[in-house]
């Protein structure tokens, strides 16, 4: 598609909005990617996410979530981003069986806001205290 790289950038843009912290002109600037290109990968898993994060409380919102995830885990099977997809339709799932986010256990809400940013746990050695050097410093 010709219109790819523009896009890209109007992604991006999204993207940025959403940083820093308007996540409503960040929601308009998704959908108006998806308006043009429908199924564009990033912008329905960041639709999806933002809509999870931000309306975590409106039940249509989540099913909403949950159909932007559903779509990215169908239609890019091999991308980095459909296991995790997989994984908030589950977590989306289970959030609507609840009612909302905010009914959801405490769990739930973390798993769904640090997914993509756990770090690995530190090496045995230095869990038992052995290593004068922390861990997390490196």
């Amino acid at each position: 598609m010709a219109l790819a790289p523009v896009l890209d950038v109007a992604v991006m843009q999204a993207n940025a909005l959403y940083l820093s912290n308007d996540s409503g002109k960040a929601l308009v600037a998704y959908d108006a990617v998806l308006e043009v290109e429908p199924l564009h990968e990033e912008a329905l898993y960041a639709r999806a996410a933002l809509l999870f994060e931000t309306k975590g409380d409106d039940v249509a919102a989540l099913k909403k979530a949950g159909e932007g995830f559903e779509a990215v885990a169908t239609t890019y099977p091999d991308s980095f981003r459909a296991p995790m997809a997989k994984r908030m339709v589950a977590l989306v799932e289970e959030t609507v069986k609840a009612g909302a986010a905010s009914s959801c256990s405490p769990r739930a809400r973390r798993t769904a806001a640090s997914a993509c940013r756990r770090r690995p746990p530190p090496p045995r050695r230095m869990r038992r205290g052995r290593c004068r050097r922390r861990w997390w410093t490196r």
